[in-house]
């Protein structure tokens, strides 16, 4: 893995953390994007102390924000002559409902329009790699849940895990697309879903009693070294190489929900994905 250069977003804490230390650890140059420039700094030289590898870098991002992902695809393109492994990570879950600067409710922003415009901006940087992976980091939560286009934001009756749930559907729904537009290329294109890992995931923007209690019972689940060493698994292991457009739970590949595989409904969230993010990518069958 020496050569190969990996961009994990969300990669200050939890799973995307460990992701990080893990492809450092096996020699990767490693990009973590993260939104706080103190806390994203301290992780890449902790993770360049623990690996001893000097080739990790912060991009500094609030990846909820269009103005944020340009700058961030910019310094790729800039930065970098080529890009191995994509793992999109970034997400969160939100109590109260609440947009973005750009006026889009804002687990919808995080938690899928990123994935979205990273994947699509960074294809030919991808191109550029001979065995480029894009691993978009799902949740089985999707499965209690289903995407209602007539109130895509939820402006009406917003529930936070009814907005966590749609955004990692639509995860999926990306995902199989992508693949789709995808075919004949080399890029690989997964969904993964990491685990009941017991981090802090609310931490960052809830402190009610509620987001604590989950927090609390979130601990109880496996530890993110053991969901990145999973994850390492799909993205490294040769019996994965070949293997696109699969959705991994417990490092293996499993069925998502039947909604995750309606072309129809993976089209029309396309289409309101470029007219949200006021871009113009093709989509194809």
């Amino acid at each position: 893995m020496k050569n190969l250069i990996s961009l994990v977003t969300g990669g200050t804490s939890g799973v995307g953390k460990s992701v990080a230390l893990a492809l450092a650890a096996q020699g990767s140059q490693v990009i973590v994007a993260g939104r706080d420039l103190i806390k994203t700094n301290a992780v890449c030289e902790h993770i360049t102390r623990a690996t001893k590898n000097k080739s990790v870098f912060p991009m500094i991002a609030d990846l909820s924000s269009r103005a944020d992902i340009d700058t961030l695809v910019s310094n790729m393109y800039a930065q970098f002559p080529c890009l191995d492994i994509l793992v999109n990570n970034a997400g969160s879950v939100f109590f109260q409902r609440r947009q973005s600067v750009d006026g889009i409710e804002m687990t919808f922003a995080l938690n899928h329009l990123n994935y979205f415009l990273l994947g699509n901006f960074l294809i030919e940087l991808l191109c550029k790699s001979p065995s480029p992976k894009i691993l978009n980091v799902s949740s089985s939560a999707h499965k209690r849940s289903y995407i209602d286009f007539s109130d895509l934001q939820l402006k009406h009756n917003y529930r936070a895990w009814r907005a966590y749930g749609r955004s990692k559907l639509a995860n999926l729904l990306f995902t199989y697309q992508m693949d789709r537009n995808l075919r004949g290329s080399k890029i690989a294109v997964n969904a993964v879903h990491p685990g009941l890992v017991a981090t802090n995931f609310l931490a960052s923007n809830n402190k009610s009693l509620i987001a604590r209690f989950l927090n609390l019972f979130m601990r109880v689940g496996i530890s993110s070294e053991e969901s990145a060493s999973k994850i390492m698994n799909i993205l490294m292991s040769s019996e994965f190489q070949e293997t696109r457009g699969k959705y991994f739970v417990n490092g293996m590949i499993e069925k998502s929900a039947p909604q995750s595989y309606s072309e129809k409904d993976a089209k029309q969230l396309w289409m309101l994905s470029n007219k949200l993010a006021g871009t113009d990518f093709p989509v194809r069958g």
